[in-house]
């Protein structure tokens, strides 16, 4: 199914851009919560240039590609390992949205436990940052493997 980010739409109650997906059109944090939220991270791609960005997985199958916040082009990943051990372990417990003139940022908030209440201030969060396109490019379990079908035409 098509995905398509709409920055001219707003969500009323979280302030992000909506996504077209076919003919419906969701909130971006609803999107990413539904397929995402309370999911550990369980690894990290490392990035193999402009075209190929990391990626978070996580352990029901999903990954996340991480995008520069100001181009949406694969995000140059300084030290991976050292992301890798930020976040492995990690689950997904809020999502912000930042706008401002160095370009469009949505921060993933990261907490050790699934449960954990992120306006708890004594709460340690691991923030990631990343384009709204990343959500665009999310890829669901069993996603890649019906790509490769079909490219290979094998079932």
């Amino acid at each position: 199914m098509a995905r398509f980010v709409d920055y001219t739409l707003q969500c009323e109650e979280h302030g992000c851009p909506m996504m077209e997906l076919g003919d419906d059109v969701v909130c971006l944090f609803d999107f990413v919560d539904d397929h995402l939220g309370g999911n550990q991270v369980t690894d990290l791609v490392p990035d193999a240039g402009d075209d190929r960005p990391g990626a978070l997985v996580f352990a029901d199958g999903h990954t996340l590609p991480l995008l520069c916040p100001h181009c949406a082009q694969a995000a140059y990943l300084e030290d991976p390992a050292a992301l890798l051990a930020q976040v492995t372990g990690q689950y997904l417990v809020a999502l912000e949205y930042v706008e401002d003139e160095e370009g469009r940022h949505l921060l993933l908030l990261f907490a050790a436990d699934p449960e954990a209440d992120p306006e708890d201030e004594t709460l340690e969060l691991v923030e990631v940052g990343t384009h709204p396109e990343s959500a665009r490019r999310l890829v669901c379990p069993g996603e890649r493997r019906a790509r490769q079908r079909r490219r290979t035409g094998r079932t």
